[in-house]
């Protein structure tokens, strides 16, 4: 998803946003995963409002999903 985003835009996915605010916030979500939770996480962990608005969606979207 990360990855993908960053191709669509021309981006280097870890230039998008860091791999380890991606790898903590899926190892520790928020206990409500909602889109205003999972803003606040990356915020705290340095991502910057246009990373949230290109990503924040997909990311809640990946968190409420669970992996089979």
């Amino acid at each position: 998803m990360v990855v993908g985003t960053a191709g669509a835009h021309r981006l280097p996915a870890e230039n998008l946003i860091s791999p380890d605010s991606v790898r903590r916030l899926a190892w520790q979500p928020p206990e409500e995963i909602t889109d205003e939770t999972v803003a606040e996480t990356l915020r705290t962990l340095g991502a910057r409002e246009w990373q949230l608005a290109l990503l924040l969606p997909a990311l809640t979207r990946a968190l409420r999903t669970p992996t089979p």
